[in-house]
């Protein structure tokens, strides 16, 4: 007797009762994933996990640079892209009328890389500041003024503020007389002028070698002197003084913190970082610390920034207003240089006198002493990069 087969029919699950079966499932996957994209997080397509994202703020100086990530155009700045996967992506930043910028820039994990490029423009403009010459000038860091002489109308001292924005030419500015020639002293034949730390005085010196210390608010003399030893000791030490404080706050190795109160270094506008020459064999280097608190993203506390053979060093180096970038005077050349060596960006390049170049607070315009016709004394000029 041939065995008994038994089979089952089982009823076949109706359209309604198969999305109540494969929806749900794929409602909590996609719910999921959105939560998990909400909280900054992408899968991986190589290990088919999530991963966590980062940000990137991109900013730019003018505004409405045109962004580029990896090549590919992204938007305008500024702007913040979210959700960026983990990497070192190429970042160029692109303004008609302006030089290129570009700079690997890192994304990590849950934090966010903030970039500002700052644009140079390609065809700089450049005007005058003074008529009758500025045969010597000074520039005051703490109250962004510039001393400097002239024998046109009332020969002198004058001083010139660099408000915010400076004007075009010196006749839409306030030019202020602080010391007038007399019949003993001719202050617009000066040698030098040097201004204190407070910016409320300044030490002249005379064609004689004569030195008169003035208070430049009053436009009065406090002192006439044959050496000027003892007031810019006195200054250093009040400069000093002021570097000490902030430096017992911060972790710096015997080495680092004799550069750092040396008379030479040079310290950034936001005074938390310090820029000095390093002897490199037979070259020297430009060197930056940063003692900011924390490091920013995609930063670093030391930078060698660029490398001169010891015959061709700069004529001048001052920091440019952000802290990031500084400004050198090579020949007949002004450059533009991030802290870390990127983007060395040709400002301006013509004729020049001496190393009395200067930037406006705002960072739109470097001050240049040049003259442009034979035997006639320099005049100041403001270059506009923006």
């Amino acid at each position: 007797m041939s065995p008994m087969t038994i089979r089952i029919r089982l009823p076949h699950p109706s359209k309604k009762q198969l999305l109540g079966i494969i929806v749900p499932p794929i409602l909590l996957a996609a719910t999921v994933v959105v939560i998990f994209v909400g909280k900054g997080y992408v899968i991986s397509v190589n290990t088919k996990t999530f991963e966590k994202t980062g940000m990137l703020v991109v900013k730019s100086q003018p505004d409405g640079g045109k962004i580029y990530l990896d090549g590919e155009w992204k938007s305008a700045t500024p702007n913040t892209f979210s959700n960026l996967r983990p990497k070192t992506y190429l970042l160029r930043v692109e303004k008609d009328g302006f030089s290129s910028w570009e700079k690997y820039v890192t994304v990590y994990p849950e934090l966010v890389t903030d970039i500002t490029a700052v644009l140079v423009s390609n065809t700089p403009t450049l005007a005058p500041l003074t008529v009758g010459g500025a045969s010597q000038s000074s520039y005051s860091d703490s109250i962004h003024t510039i001393a400097y002489t002239t024998s046109y109308s009332k020969p002198g001292i004058w001083i010139l503020p660099l408000g915010r924005p400076l004007p075009i030419t010196l006749f839409q500015s306030t030019p202020t007389l602080v010391m007038a020639d007399t019949e003993k002293v001719k202050y617009s034949s000066s040698q030098e002028i040097l201004w204190s730390p407070t910016g409320d005085q300044i030490l002249v010196k005379t064609a004689s070698d004569e030195y008169h210390l003035f208070d430049v608010s009053q436009s009065k003399e406090l002192q006439a002197t044959d050496s000027a030893r003892e007031i810019t000791d006195l200054w250093q030490a009040e400069t000093l003084k002021k570097q000490q404080a902030f430096l017992q706050n911060q972790t710096l190795d015997t080495t680092l913190y004799n550069i750092a109160t040396d008379s030479k270094t040079i310290w950034s506008p936001d005074g938390k970082k310090f820029l000095y020459q390093s002897d490199e064999g037979d070259k020297v280097a430009i060197m930056v610390h940063n003692m900011e608190k924390p490091i920013p993203v995609d930063e670093k506390a030391d930078y060698k920034t660029v490398e001169y053979p010891k015959d061709k060093l700069p004529e001048k180096i001052l920091w440019y207003p952000d802290s990031y970038h500084f400004v050198t005077k090579e020949g007949g050349s002004l450059y533009l240089v991030r802290i870390d060596g990127t983007n060395k960006t040709e400002i301006y390049s013509g004729v020049m006198d001496g190393s009395q170049v200067f930037v406006t607070p705002d960072g739109n315009k470097v001050i240049v002493s040049a003259s442009f016709k034979k035997d006639s004394s320099p005049e100041l000029y403001a270059v506009s990069l923006r």
